[in-house]
C-alpha cells in the first residue's frame, strides 16, 4: 500500500483539524450566525418532485431575480455553494503559489484558509474598522493580488461605508473581494459598474435563513464572472437550493420583518451591556462582540464560563481577540433569558 502522507498535497498537512466544533449540549446557542426567525414559508410552494427528476442547469429565474435586485446583467452572477464556496472559487481563479493577499483583522478566518490552500501568503492589517489609510500601511498593498473586506464584519458586526470601499477599489491594483454574507439589506453593488476589480460574495444563509441549503452567489463584471465560471462547475448548487432561494428572494416581507426584529433586539442588547458597563461593538446584523475582561483575562476561559451557565458563544481567540466573545442574536425569548443569565455571570 502506498504511503498516503507522501501522496498528500503538502499544504493539506499544515491545515489544523479542529475546523469543526465538537458537539456539546447547551441551553442557549448564541454562537450561530443564522436568521433567528427561521426562513420564509414560501418554500412550501416548491414542487420537489419535478426538481429531483429534472434539474441540472442553473435556475434562470433565480439569476434574473438576482440581476434585477442588484441591477447587473445575469451574466455577471455566479451561483455558489454558500458564501464560503464563492470565496473558494475566487481564490482558485486568481491565486497561485507565492501570491499575497491583504486581510484586515479581526475578521472571518476562511479568507486566510482559502488563500493559503492555493499557496498564497496572507498579510494582516490590525484594525476593527478598516480605512484606506490603514490598509495602505501594509507593505504588500502594491503587490498583493486580493484585499478581503467583510461588511458587516464577522465577528464585530461593523459595516464598512460604501465610499470607503469605493476608495479602496480606486487605489488598489488587485481584486477587492467584498464579503456581504452578513448583510441584512445594504450592498455595494453599485460599484460593479464603476470599478473593474470588485467581486462581491453574498449568501442566502443569513437574512434568508437558508443556511442548511448551502447557496450563495458572486456579483462582479461579466469578464471576471466568465473566468470564475471556468473554475466552477455547472453542477455546483443543487436544484432544491436554487428553487427555494428563488421563492425566498421574492418574499421581501420576511426580509423586512427580520430587519425590524434585529434592529429592536440589538438595541435591547446595547442597552443591556451598557448598563453593565461592558464594552461592545454596535452592529446592524446578527452578531457583535463583547469585552469579557471583567470575568476573565482570556476569551477561552470566558467561553468556558458561559458554557457552564448553559450558553454557547464564539470564542474571540479564533479572531485574534483574546478578551472578547462573539454573540449572535436569537429569538426574543432566548435573548431575554440570555440577558438574565449573563447578568448573573458578570
Amino acid at each position: 500500500m502506498r504511503d498516503i502522507n507522501r501522496l498528500l498535497n503538502t499544504r493539506v498537512k499544515t491545515i489544523p483539524d479542529n475546523e469543526y466544533a465538537s458537539a456539546y449540549e447547551v441551553k442557549l446557542d448564541f454562537s450561530l450566525n443564522i436568521n433567528p426567525l427561521g426562513t420564509s414559508k414560501t418554500y412550501k410552494e416548491v414542487d420537489l418532485g419535478k426538481i429531483l427528476v429534472d434539474y441540472y442547469p442553473e435556475n434562470t429565474e433565480l439569476l434574473e431575480l438576482l440581476a434585477k435586485k442588484h441591477s447587473v446583467p445575469k451574466e455577471s452572477i455566479v451561483l455558489s455553494d454558500g458564501c464560503d464556496g464563492g470565496l473558494q472559487l475566487v481564490t482558485q481563479t486568481f491565486l497561485q503559489e507565492n501570491d499575497s493577499v491583504i486581510i484586515p483583522t479581526p475578521t472571518f478566518h476562511r479568507y486566510e484558509f482559502h488563500s493559503e490552500v492555493q499557496g498564497a501568503n496572507s498579510s494582516f492589517v490590525n484594525t476593527i474598522n478598516p480605512t484606506l489609510d490603514l490598509i495602505k500601511q501594509s507593505e504588500k498593498f502594491d503587490t498583493a493580488k486580493i484585499i478581503f473586506l467583510c461588511t458587516p464584519n464577522n465577528p464585530t458586526g461593523i459595516e464598512i461605508p460604501e465610499e470607503e470601499v469605493d476608495k479602496i477599489c480606486e487605489a488598489f491594483e488587485g481584486i477587492v473581494v467584498v464579503d456581504e454574507a452578513l448583510s441584512t439589506a445594504k450592498s455595494v453593488d453599485k460599484l460593479i459598474n464603476k470599478h473593474k476589480n470588485i467581486i462581491i460574495v453574498r449568501s442566502f444563509s443569513k437574512i434568508y435563513g437558508l443556511a442548511a441549503l448551502r447557496i450563495g452567489y458572486i456579483l462582479t463584471n461579466e469578464k471576471i464572472a466568465k473566468y470564475i465560471k471556468k473554475v466552477s462547475s455547472p453542477f455546483k448548487v443543487n436544484g432544491v437550493a436554487q428553487e427555494i432561494a428563488k421563492h425566498a428572494l421574492i418574499d421581501q416581507d420576511f426580509v423586512d420583518m427580520t430587519n425590524g426584529f434585529l434592529k429592536d433586539e440589538l438595541l435591547k442588547m446595547k442597552d443591556f451591556f451598557d448598563s453593565l458597563s461592558i464594552s461592545h461593538t454596535i452592529s446592524n446584523t446578527t452578531n457583535f462582540i463583547i469585552n469579557t475582561s471583567k470575568i476573565s483575562d482570556n476569551s477561552i476561559e470566558a467561553h468556558k464560563i458561559f458554557l457552564k451557565s448553559g450558553i454557547a458563544t464564539t470564542c474571540g481567540s479564533h479572531f485574534g481577540l483574546p478578551n472578547h466573545l462573539r454573540i449572535a442574536i436569537r429569538n426574543e425569548e432566548e435573548n431575554k433569558e440570555f440577558r438574565e443569565i449573563v447578568k448573573k455571570i458578570f
